[in-house]
């Protein structure tokens, strides 16, 4: 199994430099399904780069589009439950971080009996 890093998800998400776009798009086209592992912090990260990166900067919209465009795709062995949960409630809730919305899906997909967190945003979004 091949894993993928947080910078080559960014070539594919940006498709800047073309030529390693490219490259990353070929790898991933090729792959058989679930023949690349998607580690949730590397995804964690990609987000984390993409919003707050100076020369990125993405909006919120935009990259939730790119996420699901980039999930969709059958080559990824993770947990796309949980990130198709934790992707609807970050493009719901502006004042959580990707990381916050993974433990939030964690809770609403009843993976979690219950969530230690003092953010009382994050408590709003856990399953009662």
């Amino acid at each position: 199994m091949k894993t993928i890093d947080t910078n080559y998800l960014v070539r594919l998400f940006t498709n800047q430099p073309k030529e390693l776009a490219a490259k990353a798009r070929d790898d991933i086209q090729e792959s058989k399904p679930a023949d690349i592992l998607l580690p949730d912090f590397v995804i964690s990260e990609l987000i984390y780069v993409l919003e707050f990166h100076d020369e990125l900067a993405y909006s919120r919209e935009d990259i939730v589009e790119g996420l699901r465009l980039i999930l969709s795709h059958p080559a990824w062995a993770t947990d796309i439950e949980l990130h198709q949960t934790a992707i609807a409630i970050y493009e719901a809730s502006s004042k959580l971080d990707y990381v916050d919305c993974l433990v939030a899906a964690l809770s609403n997909l009843g993976r979690a009996d219950e969530v230690l967190t003092f953010d009382k945003n994050l408590k709003k979004r856990l399953r009662s």
